[in-house]
């Protein structure tokens, strides 16, 4: 069973390198669906992106996150965010990008017999790759750091004004 995952995994490896074209050009469309890799929180988010000229992508989100942290404490987070990625084109399947966002959130926090609603600008600075497994789809894998000017995230249990992570999502290009 093990040996059929590898060879799977390696003939789909070989079937994206060779087959891929990354559409990063002018007047590409993008929508995406992505997660945070972070075993205490649930966080989704689809997005729409415009490549407004080769490689130089802008356009908009919209996400929410769910925290729960025992002793009937409670974090969700919703929002929306513009953004704007920079994909370096280097004739490979695989494409490095950098990206800043800017954005809301709507904050609701109950913490025992405490509940409290906030609202908060954000900020957001992006790093990571995406793999063309075909011409028109692509996995991304980024970090990404995050600064509000409101506590919002969980951090050990505490509010702080800063996040930072990884997402992980799919993305298909027309």
């Amino acid at each position: 069973m093990k040996k059929a995952v590898v060879l799977a995994g390696a003939a789909l490896f070989a079937a994206g390198v060779m087959a891929a074209e990354p559409m990063i050009v002018k007047g590409t469309h993008e929508l995406s669906l992505a997660g945070n890799l972070d075993r205490d929180t649930v966080a989704l988010g689809v997005g729409y992106g415009y490549f407004i000229m080769d490689g130089l992508e802008v356009g908009a989100d919209v996400a929410g996150s769910y925290e729960d942290m025992g002793d009937n404490s409670k974090v969700k987070l919703l929002g929306g965010d513009i953004f704007a990625q920079y994909n370096f084109k280097i004739d490979a399947p695989v494409v490095p990008f950098v990206g800043v966002a800017g954005g809301i959130r709507y904050v609701k926090v109950e913490v025992r017999d405490f509940d409290d609603d906030e609202t908060a600008a954000l900020g957001e600075a992006q790093l990571g790759v995406k793999y063309f497994v075909a011409d028109n789809v692509a996995i991304a894998l980024y970090g990404f750091y995050d600064v509000s000017d409101k506590e919002i995230f969980t951090n050990k249990d505490e509010m702080e004004k800063y996040d930072f992570g990884a997402r992980l999502g799919m993305n298909t290009y027309f």
